[in-house]
């Protein structure tokens, strides 16, 4: 059986993701770990609270929600996470992410894509991102064991630096492209991929872009290897950011 992690996992990573580099474009995944297909809700919610004294001394909130709604041909998904560290009786980190997606089916292929993202990370030269799109949602691939989904839309987006309060906000207008594919190669092996294309439209150079694969492998009864590979690239990043991040991350998965 291949279980996905649950949607509060999800919310909580985003959180910690979100405070992870200087102001990189947050490109969220919603995808992926959404359990309900039948009409109702769905989610969850999580919260941590880490408290270190001694040599290390810092206070931490972490929390997230992950919330899907079904009603017939609807479905709306909301992700919403924040991070809180002060050490010594100073704020060191803050950061607050909320993203709502809407989708309506109108044929067993094609379904409506409307989202708006609020984002701010004011210690990484984030003050503030907000964008919202429109598009639409493909659903090409229907089998068995594979789904694939393409999904094409417009979206503006509205950002503001710490330290570029003299340009103001910056307004721009982006394409949101995504591909995902997620099946069974044989019995025993399973993959995922999922790939976010943001190019500016005024000039297709300057793109954002976010590559997620994973393996899962069955190596004996309920005992799987996992193994991920993310990619995160901006070509424009801002002032002493590296526009590309590579992770690689393996493990092992049992179920019971």
């Amino acid at each position: 059986m291949i279980r996905m992690p649950s949607a509060g996992v999800i919310g909580l990573a985003c959180a910690l993701l979100a405070g992870a580099a200087p102001a990189h474009a947050q490109i969220v995944n919603t995808l992926r770990s959404w359990t309900n297909v039948e009409d109702g809700w769905d989610g969850d919610v999580e919260a941590r609270f880490a408290l270190a004294q001694g040599n290390t001394e810092y206070v931490e909130f972490v929390g997230g929600a992950s919330l899907q709604l079904v009603a017939s041909s609807h479905r709306l998904r909301g992700l919403f996470s924040g991070n809180l560290r002060s050490a010594n009786g100073e704020r060191i980190a803050e950061s607050l992410l909320g993203h709502v997606r809407h989708n309506y089916r109108l044929t067993r292929v094609v379904s409506t894509l409307v989202f708006v993202q609020h984002q701010t990370n004011p210690f990484r030269r984030l003050q503030r991102r907000t964008l919202a799109g429109a598009g639409t949602r493909l659903d090409l691939v229907q089998a068995e064991h594979w789904e694939g989904t393409l999904g094409l839309s417009y979206m503006v987006e509205a950002e503001q630096l710490t330290g570029d309060e003299g340009r103001g906000t910056e307004t721009e207008g982006r394409g949101s492209f995504f591909l995902s594919a997620i099946g069974n190669i044989t019995d025993d092996l399973r993959i995922d991929l999922s790939t976010f294309y943001q190019p500016l439209f005024s000039n297709f150079g300057d793109a954002r872009a976010y590559s997620a694969a994973s393996a899962r492998i069955d190596i004996v009864g309920e005992l799987d290897l996992v193994v991920r590979f993310d990619l995160t690239h901006d070509s424009r990043p801002p002032e002493g950011v590296e526009p590309t991040d590579l992770r690689f991350s393996t493990g092992l998965v049992l179920d019971f």
